[in-house]
């Protein structure tokens, strides 16, 4: 992913004279251009170990619907995601699209490429404009040797998603519709709160509600009314389109006594 001289790569590199040691000098752009074979330019200690990926490598800007792999692709890299929301889907015999995963800022995706597996299980998307860091498979073993502090911010990320993964499984199994509606509502919730709310899920699509859930579009309007006549969410009615506000008396609910 080329994307030279636009600044997104700059390190900071210690000047030899010692009169400047307390001015640090960026490294020109084109000197951290590529990450690979050739090696990860060096920061400062105390700098967080996703900032530190920010600083070395190239930040691509993607636009929305962009791929960053298909499924049945060779699997070659790993993805960083700085900015924007990835969707991972899986295609089924039919051709249909199945939402697997919302990705945000901080997440990773591809990370298959680093295990025997030679290809992607799944596809990965963009849903709006994103900011990506490509590392390739190589470079991210190297890395993952070098600096136990991303190797550490690495590994939990992985174990999230796994919970994450095992929770939704279990919901499939044994939870009720209304039940895994509310927790995907839960998880999806943004850190925008109101007088009486504890989050707001912008852009939800009932599609995409759906896929989540395990369900269909239709159960997916039919539970989102119930939700709403019972006082545990606002959507609709003068809100912007696709906005959901989740009350506090969502949370408060015991899955077993879920509406």
């Amino acid at each position: 992913m080329p994307n030279r001289g636009d600044g997104s790569t700059a390190c900071l590199a210690s000047s030899s004279n010692a009169q400047d040691v307390s001015r640090p000098k960026p490294v020109p752009a084109w000197q951290a251009d590529r990450i690979g074979e050739e090696g990860v330019a060096k920061t400062a200690d105390s700098t967080a170990p996703t900032q530190k990926l920010c600083l070395q490598l190239p930040t691509t800007t993607l636009p929305k619907q962009h791929v960053l792999f298909r499924q049945g692709e060779l699997a070659d890299a790993v993805f960083y995601i700085t900015a924007g929301q990835v969707h991972r889907v899986v295609t089924t015999e039919n051709g249909s699209d199945r939402l697997l995963a919302i990705l945000g800022p901080d997440d990773f995706c591809g990370e298959e490429c680093l295990t025997a597996q030679a290809w992607h299980s799944t596809s990965a998307i963009t849903m709006e404009e994103c900011k990506i860091i490509r590392i390739e498979k190589a470079a991210m073993l190297r890395l993952l040797h070098e600096s136990p502090a991303l190797s550490d911010v690495f590994t939990t990320f992985l174990l999230s998603r796994k919970l994450k993964t095992e929770a939704a499984l279990i919901d499939q199994l044994v939870g009720s519709v209304e039940q895994r509606l509310r927790r995907v509502l839960l998880a999806l919730a943004g850190t925008r709160h109101g007088d009486s709310g504890i989050g707001i899920v912008p852009n939800a699509k009932q599609e995409m509600l759906a896929a989540l859930v395990g369900t269909t579009r239709p159960r997916i309007n039919h539970f989102l009314n119930k939700f709403r006549r019972l006082g545990l969410i606002e959507y609709g009615r003068g809100r912007p389109v696709g906005e959901i506000r989740l009350l506090a008396a969502l949370q408060q609910i015991d899955d077993r006594d879920c509406p």
